[in-house]
This record gives structure tokens, sequence and C-alpha cells, in this order.
């Protein structure tokens, strides 16, 4: 059963979405197995709802030119849920790191990276 501070703390966090823009939301989880028994393989994963908020939701993978985590957590992830608000790429896409940056990535498709030289 949910404490009144979890859900005084999902009733702000609901109320901050805007209209526009918003984060689909598809249910509340503990884990990427949580997720994919819901909805099926290659479809959302179980992270933070926000930054620094207990709550764990299930959010879709992210699509092409979608900002990334580079080296996030694998998916699906094993265990305990992941440690930040992003999910990884869909299969089949990578996280390529944005130039000036180190963690932040965008999911780009195998057509789309950089050629190796």
């Amino acid at each position: 059963m949910a404490t009144m501070l979890e859900i005084l703390m999902i009733a702000v966090a609901i109320s901050a979405i805007p209209a526009q823009g918003y984060m689909p939301i598809t249910g509340f989880c503990s884990s990427d197995a949580d997720c994919i028994s819901a909805e099926g393989e290659d479809v959302s994963c179980c992270a933070q709802w926000n930054l620094g908020m207990p709550v764990r939701v299930c959010k879709p993978l992210r699509e092409v030119g979608d900002v990334c985590r580079v080296n996030g957590a694998p998916f699906p992830l094993v265990g305990a849920g992941r440690q930040t608000t992003f999910c990884p790429c869909h299969q089949g896409l990578s996280c390529l790191r944005v130039q000036g940056q180190v963690l932040v990535g965008r999911c780009q498709g195998p057509g789309l990276l950089p050629a190796a030289h």
C-alpha cells in the first residue's frame, strides 16, 4: 500500500506535467521485467519518474534523434531499477555522444553513425 508521502509526491509530479510535450507514462514499476511483462519486449524500460524521486515508471525506449545517456545501463537491466530518468535507445540504435558532452548523446541508427577512419 502506498504511503501518504508517496501519493503526495505522485500527485505533485503529475500536476507539474505541461499540457503539451508531456512524457507518456505507462505504469509504475520496480524493474524492466515489470514493463516487459506489461507491454512486451523492446517497448519500455523502468526508469525514475524525475531526478531525485524514488518513483519509477515504465517509459518508452528512446527513438532516433532522442537524447540518451552514453554508456548507460543495458536493456533489459536485471535486478534493481536504473538510476536515471532516461531509457536506453531501441534495439539496433546506438547512443552517440554529442560533441562537447561526456554523458549526453543522441540515439542514432546504423546508417547514421560516422564512418570509421
